[in-house]
Order: C-alpha cells, then structure tokens, then sequence
C-alpha cells in the first residue's frame, strides 16, 4: 500500500496580516507604504509592514503596485479600483 502525500496545511493568518488587510480593507483606496506604516505603528503592531506587503501580496491577499509618479508602492485590498498613473 502506498501512502498518498499529505496536503500542504494551510498557515494561519498573524495578527499583523489581519491588520494589514483590515487597514487596506477600510481605506478602501490605494494606499502608500507610509501610509500603511503609519496606520500600523499607531494601532501598536511590532512587525515590519513592507516585508509583509509584499508577502501577502505575493500570496495574493492583496494587491500591489509601484507606481513611478509617486516614487512609491500602492497597496489596495481586492474589490478596490487599481490606481492609474496619472
């Protein structure tokens, strides 16, 4: 009998994802890195929000995007119009 490779398990979610994604979620607009640091040391997460942009956004969670006018990176939860560089 053969054993069949077990699914990956699925990694929980930190709380500083969770904030990351609720503080996209209620801009509702896309945001700038300082932005989202900002916001994220004043509700008193520790972690390092650029590193976790850009792994929730690797992971599809949200969306990223750097934009050249502004010399920065956008972030915006999925269901928020992507920004157009003007």
């Amino acid at each position: 009998m053969t054993q069949e490779p077990s699914a990956k398990p699925k990694r929980k979610e930190s709380q500083s994802e969770l904030a990351v994604e609720m503080i996209l979620s209620d801009a509702n607009r896309p945001m700038t890195t300082y932005e989202v640091t900002k916001l994220f040391h004043e509700i008193g997460c520790p972690d390092s929000p650029s590193r976790l942009l850009n792994q929730l956004r690797l992971e599809g969670k949200i969306h990223g995007k750097l934009s050249i006018k502004r010399k920065t990176w956008l972030w915006w939860a999925p269901g928020v119009t992507q920004p157009t560089e003007e």
